[in-house]
């Protein structure tokens, strides 16, 4: 019948992203399904009472809960029809004026395990809620734990993603100002292939490598070259004094074997030779 087909439609909560969407699409649908004049969902605060999540009307919005003897039944499992909410304790602690919309009333769990809810499904009329309408609501329920459980995964892979292009984004900046650290040394560096020959230099080494004659994919000098070879092979950084064209350096060789190269830093001393 209409109502069951109704039902079958909610099976497109499932595809819902957001938690907030999901609440607001139930009671959407369940209008048509359970006749309810107005309806609320209740979730968890930090502290043990519940709270409105969404609701049809003004006057259940902003309300706090403390789960008694039915809440924690319908917690627990179980869709209750209240013929006389004047009846029960957790609704006897809400504001009076509530008595002026709500006399009867369906309580529906539509949580998860990690999250639970209730749906409280209000009419004026006292009794209005049936065995019929518990039915109804117990077969909405499963479809809603599946759109909550959904909606939660969702939630969740959004938050990896979002902490994991944050992360990419930082190393991203790390990566680029650890590039951008040879350009800005105002000393010279130097990178070496395992031959010896020149593959990088920054502007002050460039400077004087064109003083001595080198360029880029040149072999340094002889004994730069059994420095670096030797860098390499012992896997430790090394620091010597070097001589070259009469310009004295103190230079320091510190291998990257993974990548098979090595790092030279150069300070030019020629003036406390002197």
């Amino acid at each position: 019948d209409e109502r069951d087909r109704l039902l079958d439609g909610l099976h497109v909560l499932t595809n819902g992203l957001d938690v907030t969407q999901v609440f607001d699409g139930m009671l959407q649908v369940l209008r048509s399904v359970l006749g309810f004049e107005h309806a609320f969902i209740l979730v968890y605060t930090d502290s043990k009472l519940l709270k409105t999540a969404v609701s049809t009307a003004e006057v259940f919005e902003n309300l706090r809960w403390e789960p008694d003897k039915l809440f924690r039944r319908v917690l627990s499992g179980h869709t209750v029809a209240t013929f006389d909410v004047n009846q029960i304790p957790e609704w006897k602690k809400q504001p009076a004026m509530l008595q002026e919309v709500a006399l009867s009333a369906l309580h529906v769990p539509v949580g998860t395990s990690e999250k639970q809810a209730i749906l409280i499904c209000t009419h004026s009329i006292r009794g209005y809620f049936t065995r019929q309408h518990v039915v109804l609501a117990d077969r909405f329920a499963v479809l809603a734990k599946n759109a909550l459980h959904n909606a939660d995964l969702y939630a969740a892979l959004k938050h990896e993603r979002d902490t994991l292009e944050i992360r990419v984004a930082e190393r991203t900046a790390q990566i680029s100002a650890l590039a951008r650290f040879p350009e800005e040394n105002p000393f010279p560096v130097l990178r070496v292939d395992a031959s010896g020959s020149i593959q990088y230099s920054n502007p002050a080494a460039v400077i004087i490598l064109a003083e001595t004659g080198l360029n880029r994919g040149d072999e340094l000098p002889s004994q730069w070259r059994k420095l670096t070879m030797k860098a390499l092979r012992k896997n430790k950084p090394i620091t010597v004094e070097l001589e070259h064209l009469n310009r004295y350096f103190s230079g320091t060789f510190v291998p990257v074997q993974t990548a098979n190269y090595v790092n030279v830093y150069l300070e030019d001393i020629s003036d406390r030779k002197k």
